[in-house]
C-alpha cells in the first residue's frame, strides 16, 4: 500500500468525522502536540486501547472482507502541511480504507508498516484490522512523538475441526477424544458443541468448547476385539477466497484384546524358546563333531608328517651315498682318461716311427 493516506484529506473526511460524532481518545503521550488522533469502530468512538490490559476488541474478518465492522478507523487531524505520519503494526494490518463493491479489501490485504506525507492538508485517516485473538498493536508516529494502541480479535464462527483420537483401543476400556474448534484464522472458538457419531463403541456427548476451543468425549470400547470408528463434525460455511473449512473428521480404531494377545505372545515366545534351544543343541553337537574331526585330522596330519620325515631321511642318506659313488666314479674316469691319453701318445710315437696311421683327438 503506497501513500495510502496521501489523497485522504478532503471534505469527505471531515464530514465523516462529524457524522460519526467521534471525539478524542484519551492517551498519555499524544502523537503530536498540535494534532489529535480519533479511533472509531463501525461509527462508534472508542475510548479504550491505550493499555495492553484494556485492548480494543474487534471481530476478525472471518468473511474475508475488511469492512467498517472489523477495522478500527484512525483519524488524525490538526496536522501541519507536509507532516509525515508513520504507522507500524504488530499482529495487525493497515489499509487505506474499508472494502467497497468497487474496491474490495480482503483479509489477505494490508501492510504492517506505512509512512505518508499529509501534503497541503491537515487530516488523514487509515484503518487497522487483526486476524488473531492474541494481543495486537499499532503505533502512530508524528514528528517524533508516538502513541501505541492495542487490539484483540474476536474469533469468528467455527470453521476448522481437529481431534486427537487414540488408536489402538483395548476391549472393555475407555479413552478420551480431545476435540478443538477454531475459526478460519486458527483462533479458538468457544461455546461450540461438536457432533459425534460412532460405530462399534459408545461415546459421551461432547460439552461446548471452552475458552481454548477445546472439549472432549469419552469413548468406551466393546468387549470383543475388532474395528470401531469415530466421526466428528461441526457446522461451518466455506468462505470464498479462504481455505475450505474442515468440518468433519473420521477415524477407524483397531480394538485389541490385550489378554488374548499376551497369551498368544507367550505361546509364540515359548515356541521361539524351544526352537532356540534346539538350535543351540544342534550347534553344540556340530561343534563337538567339528572338534572331533579337528583332533582326528591333526592326528592324521602328525602321522603323515612323521612318515614324510622318515622317508625324507632315508632319501637324504641314499642321495649322500650316490653322491659319494658319483664322486668316486668321476675320479676313476679321470684316471682312465689319463691312462688312455698316455697310451695314445706312445702309440702315435711308434706309428710315426713305423709309418702307421696315428690316433687323433
Amino acid at each position: 500500500m503506497k501513500n495510502f493516506v496521501a489523497n485522504r484529506v478532503s471534505l469527505r473526511t471531515l464530514a465523516s468525522l462529524v457524522v460519526v460524532g467521534i471525539f478524542s481518545l484519551g492517551y498519555s503521550t499524544p502523537a503530536s502536540a498540535n494534532s489529535s488522533t480519533i479511533l472509531s469502530l463501525n461509527g462508534v468512538t472508542l475510548t479504550s486501547g491505550t493499555l495492553p490490559t484494556s485492548p480494543i476488541l474487534i471481530p476478525v474478518p472471518s468473511d474475508n472482507v475488511i469492512d467498517s465492522a472489523d477495522a478500527v478507523r484512525v483519524a488524525v487531524s490538526g496536522l501541519a502541511a507536509n507532516t509525515v505520519v508513520a504507522v507500524t503494526a504488530n499482529n495487525a494490518f493497515i489499509v487505506a480504507s474499508p472494502s467497497t463493491s468497487l474496491s474490495p479489501v480482503k483479509s489477505t490485504d494490508g501492510v504492517t508498516s506505512s509512512s505518508s506525507n499529509v501534503g497541503t492538508g491537515s487530516n488523514m485517516e487509515f484503518y487497522v484490522f487483526t486476524k488473531t485473538s492474541a494481543l495486537s498493536s499499532f503505533t502512530v508516529s508524528i514528528l517524533g512523538n508516538t502513541s501505541t494502541y492495542y487490539l484483540k480479535g474476536i474469533p469468528g464462527p467455527a470453521y476448522n475441526l481437529t481431534a486427537t483420537i487414540p488408536s489402538p483401543g483395548f476391549v472393555s476400556s475407555f479413552s478420551k477424544v480431545s476435540i478443538k474448534v477454531t475459526d478460519v484464522f486458527g483462533n479458538a472458538v468457544s461455546n461450540v458443541v461438536p457432533s459425534i457419531s460412532v460405530i462399534n463403541l459408545t461415546a459421551s456427548t461432547p460439552l461446548a468448547t471452552n475458552s481454548e476451543g477445546v472439549t472432549e468425549s469419552t469413548i468406551t470400547y466393546p468387549g470383543i476385539p475388532g474395528q470401531s470408528a469415530v466421526g466428528l463434525s461441526i457446522t461451518a460455511t466455506d468462505v470464498i477466497g479462504l481455505p475450505t473449512a474442515r468440518k468433519s473428521i473420521s477415524s477407524f480404531i483397531d480394538v485389541k484384546d490385550l489378554v488374548a494377545e499376551l497369551a498368544a505372545e507367550r505361546t509364540l515366545r515359548a515356541q521361539d524358546k524351544l526352537e532356540l534351544e534346539k538350535k543351540a543343541s544342534d550347534a553344540q553337537t556340530a561343534l563337538a563333531n567339528a572338534l572331533a574331526l579337528k583332533s582326528s585330522s591333526e592326528s592324521a596330519l602328525t602321522a603323515l608328517q612323521n612318515s614324510y620325515n622318515q622317508y625324507k631321511s632315508e632319501v637324504d642318506k641314499k642321495l649322500l651315498l650316490l653322491e659319494a659313488q658319483v664322486s668316486q666314479l668321476k675320479k676313476s674316469l679321470a684316471q682312465e682318461v689319463n691312462r688312455y691319453e698316455l697310451l695314445v701318445k706312445k702309440y702315435n710315437v711308434l706309428a710315426k716311427k713305423y709309418k702307421q696311421p696315428i690316433i687323433r683327438g
